[in-house]
């Protein structure tokens, strides 16, 4: 959900030195590359976040668009999730997407989230759909 604007390599290493490693330290998890197991290709992302503008932690996720729609996001996210109350012991996950993305609220269904609430951003114009794992 929002353009991190990371255009180049060089970004894409700030942003891991100064967000991902950081969070990876403190909490002993954030963000992991998705890669199949048949070729070893990446083909996404996968995490538990701490962000600055949420409470409790955030199960996040973003896939290249041909490996969309293909239960590599469910497989990744569910596995995550185990991951996070069995070794990380979380008692409590969010998620948000935004208010109209079907599909990832189908996916959170699914994983067993329910629904929290929706915020608006005015700052951006965004709603987002809020929802909480227990």
């Amino acid at each position: 959900i929002g353009d991190r604007g990371i255009k180049n390599p060089e970004a894409a290493k700030e942003y891991i030195k100064n967000i991902t490693l950081p969070q990876l330290e403190r909490l002993g998890y954030s963000n992991f590359t998705v890669i199949r197991s048949v070729d070893q290709v990446k083909i996404g992302t996968c995490g538990l976040y701490d962000r600055n503008t949420m409470e409790g932690i955030d199960l996040g996720y973003a896939f290249l668009p041909k490996y969309e729609k293909q239960g590599y996001a469910f497989e990744a996210c569910n596995t995550l999730v185990n991951v996070a109350y069995e070794e990380f012991g979380l008692e409590t996950l969010n998620a948000i997407t935004l208010s109209d993305n079907t599909t990832s609220i189908q996916l959170l269904d699914k994983l067993g989230f329910s629904y929290q609430k929706i915020v608006r951003f005015e700052e951006n114009d965004v709603e987002l759909y809020i929802k909480e794992l227990v």
